[in-house]
Formats: C-alpha cells, sequence, structure tokens
C-alpha cells in the first residue's frame, strides 16, 4: 500500500467526529439551524481543525452522505452474491 495515499489515523477520528456530531445536532435541529461552533463544539474540535477538513457545513453533509452511499454498498456486496450479468450490484449506487 502507497503510504503518501494512506490517511493519518487523526484525520480519519476528526472527520469521523466531526460528521457524528452534525448527525446528533440534525437528531434535535433543524439543519439550517446548526453552525459550525455547534458542530465543532459537540465534536469537541478546535473551528481551525474544522476548516482544514471542510469548507463549511455543506461539505461536512456531503461528506456524511458519500460515507453512507459507501456504507450501503459495501453491505449490499456482502449481502448479495455477485451474479453473472451483473458484476457488482453496489455500483448502481456509487
Amino acid at each position: 500500500m502507497d503510504n503518501s495515499k494512506r490517511e493519518d489515523a487523526r484525520i480519519i477520528k476528526t472527520r469521523r467526529d466531526l460528521r457524528a456530531a452534525l448527525m446528533h445536532l440534525m437528531e434535535t435541529n433543524n439543519f439550517d439551524k446548526i453552525n459550525v461552533n455547534e458542530i465543532c463544539k459537540e465534536a469537541m474540535v478546535n473551528r481551525m481543525t474544522f476548516y482544514k477538513h471542510y469548507n463549511n457545513k455543506y461539505d461536512l453533509l456531503n461528506d456524511e452522505l458519500l460515507e453512507i452511499k459507501r456504507n450501503i454498498a459495501q453491505r449490499m456486496e456482502k449481502e448479495y452474491p455477485l451474479c453473472p450479468r451483473q458484476r457488482r450490484p453496489a455500483a448502481t449506487f456509487l
């Protein structure tokens, strides 16, 4: 595996924490009412750190939606065997 393409564990954890914070806040608040300060407070991450990873809360939401899509695709590939006509069933979603 190429080390230059591998993400640092801290980056993965920070992004995961920010996505989880957004999802937690969205359980009780409208997305439009949530701001970056609240996300950072919930994730226990500095605002500067947030902006190192994302441009704004919409960028963070998009990242979370892509992560959900990846998880669905992985589950589908595990659950459903590959059939001769369709090589990757989950490719429909990606």
